[in-house]
Protein backbone atom coordinates (compact mmCIF):
# COMPACT_ATOMS: atom_id res chain seq x y z
CA UNK A 1 0.00 0.00 0.00
CA UNK A 2 1.25 3.61 -0.70
CA UNK A 3 1.93 5.40 3.13
CA UNK A 4 3.29 8.14 1.20
CA UNK A 5 1.29 11.04 -0.29
CA UNK A 6 1.07 11.27 -4.18
CA UNK A 7 0.22 14.91 -4.32
CA UNK A 8 3.88 15.60 -2.75
CA UNK A 9 5.85 12.43 -3.36
CA UNK A 10 8.12 12.44 -6.63
CA UNK A 11 6.72 9.22 -7.70
CA UNK A 12 2.91 8.95 -7.85
CA UNK A 13 1.45 5.20 -7.16
CA UNK A 14 -0.88 4.37 -9.07
CA UNK A 15 -1.22 0.30 -8.06
CA UNK A 16 0.54 -1.85 -5.81
CA UNK A 17 0.65 -5.79 -6.06
CA UNK A 18 2.98 -7.95 -4.17
CA UNK A 19 3.62 -12.19 -5.02
CA UNK A 20 5.38 -14.56 -2.56
CA UNK A 21 6.67 -17.87 -4.40
CA UNK A 22 9.01 -19.56 -1.24
CA UNK A 23 11.35 -17.22 -0.61
CA UNK A 24 10.94 -14.74 -2.65
CA UNK A 25 8.67 -11.74 -2.71
CA UNK A 26 7.85 -9.86 -5.80
CA UNK A 27 6.44 -6.34 -5.63
CA UNK A 28 5.53 -5.12 -8.64
CA UNK A 29 4.46 -1.14 -8.09
CA UNK A 30 2.62 0.90 -11.00
CA UNK A 31 2.68 4.65 -10.86
CA UNK A 32 4.64 7.99 -12.32
CA UNK A 33 7.82 9.50 -11.58
CA UNK A 34 7.05 13.52 -11.65
CA UNK A 35 10.70 14.12 -10.65
CA UNK A 36 13.44 12.77 -11.72
CA UNK A 37 15.32 10.47 -9.73
CA UNK A 38 19.28 10.95 -9.80
CA UNK A 39 21.98 8.96 -8.15
CA UNK A 40 22.58 9.62 -4.31
CA UNK A 41 18.82 8.12 -4.05
CA UNK A 42 18.27 6.01 -0.34
CA UNK A 43 16.27 3.11 0.14
CA UNK A 44 15.03 2.78 4.05
CA UNK A 45 13.43 -0.26 4.64
CA UNK A 46 12.25 -1.05 7.61
CA UNK A 47 11.11 -5.09 9.06
CA UNK A 48 8.26 -5.45 11.61
CA UNK A 49 7.00 -8.92 13.32
CA UNK A 50 3.45 -7.91 14.48
CA UNK A 51 4.47 -4.54 16.53
CA UNK A 52 8.03 -5.33 17.33
CA UNK A 53 11.13 -3.90 14.48
CA UNK A 54 12.99 -6.15 13.45
CA UNK A 55 15.69 -4.63 10.93
CA UNK A 56 16.12 -1.20 9.40
CA UNK A 57 18.55 -1.17 6.19
CA UNK A 58 19.11 1.69 4.39
CA UNK A 59 21.15 1.71 1.31
CA UNK A 60 21.80 3.12 -2.15
CA UNK A 61 18.26 3.38 -4.88
CA UNK A 62 20.37 2.97 -7.60
CA UNK A 63 22.98 0.60 -7.20
CA UNK A 64 19.38 -1.57 -5.12
CA UNK A 65 17.97 -1.13 -8.75
CA UNK A 66 21.48 -2.27 -10.45
CA UNK A 67 21.00 -5.28 -8.78
CA UNK A 68 17.33 -6.39 -9.72
CA UNK A 69 16.46 -8.41 -12.78
CA UNK A 70 15.25 -6.21 -15.86
CA UNK A 71 14.72 -3.03 -13.34
CA UNK A 72 15.59 0.39 -15.08
CA UNK A 73 18.64 1.99 -14.25
CA UNK A 74 19.01 5.76 -12.50
CA UNK A 75 18.17 8.44 -13.02
CA UNK A 76 14.50 7.04 -13.91
CA UNK A 77 13.12 9.99 -15.56
CA UNK A 78 9.74 11.65 -15.44
CA UNK A 79 6.91 9.48 -16.56
CA UNK A 80 4.85 6.32 -16.06
CA UNK A 81 7.21 3.88 -14.30
CA UNK A 82 6.47 0.24 -13.55
CA UNK A 83 8.68 -1.35 -11.75
CA UNK A 84 8.78 -5.56 -10.60
CA UNK A 85 11.45 -5.38 -7.52
CA UNK A 86 12.46 -8.54 -6.15
CA UNK A 87 13.16 -9.19 -2.08
CA UNK A 88 14.68 -12.43 -0.59
CA UNK A 89 13.04 -13.70 2.55
CA UNK A 90 15.73 -14.84 5.15
CA UNK A 91 14.73 -19.11 5.04
CA UNK A 92 15.40 -18.62 9.41
CA UNK A 93 12.66 -16.41 10.19
CA UNK A 94 10.40 -17.62 12.61
CA UNK A 95 6.93 -18.44 10.93
CA UNK A 96 4.60 -15.44 11.44
CA UNK A 97 3.29 -12.37 9.72
CA UNK A 98 5.59 -9.13 9.06
CA UNK A 99 5.20 -5.78 7.85
CA UNK A 100 8.07 -3.83 5.70
CA UNK A 101 7.92 -0.30 5.04
CA UNK A 102 10.05 1.24 2.49
CA UNK A 103 11.15 4.46 1.99
CA UNK A 104 12.80 5.74 -0.88
CA UNK A 105 14.24 9.84 -0.33
CA UNK A 106 16.00 11.43 -2.95
CA UNK A 107 19.43 13.14 -3.51
CA UNK A 108 18.39 16.10 -1.34
CA UNK A 109 16.40 13.85 1.73
CA UNK A 110 12.91 14.38 -0.28
CA UNK A 111 10.37 11.93 0.03
CA UNK A 112 10.20 9.79 -3.14
CA UNK A 113 7.96 7.34 -2.34
CA UNK A 114 6.45 5.32 0.45
CA UNK A 115 5.34 1.57 0.62
CA UNK A 116 4.14 -0.32 2.98
CA UNK A 117 2.87 -4.35 3.05
CA UNK A 118 2.78 -7.62 4.64
CA UNK A 119 3.62 -11.09 4.09
CA UNK A 120 3.81 -14.68 6.12
CA UNK A 121 6.11 -17.30 6.31
CA UNK A 122 4.63 -20.21 6.35
CA UNK A 123 5.31 -22.60 9.67
CA UNK A 124 6.92 -25.97 8.98
CA UNK A 125 3.70 -28.94 8.92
Amino acid sequence: ANCGDNAKDAYAVSDVYVSQYLNTATINIFGTVKKEIKQGATLTSALSMGKWPISVQKVDFCQFLEEQPNAPKCPLKVGELNLALQLNIPSNMPPTEYTLQSVIEDDAGQRVVCLKGGFKVPGSK
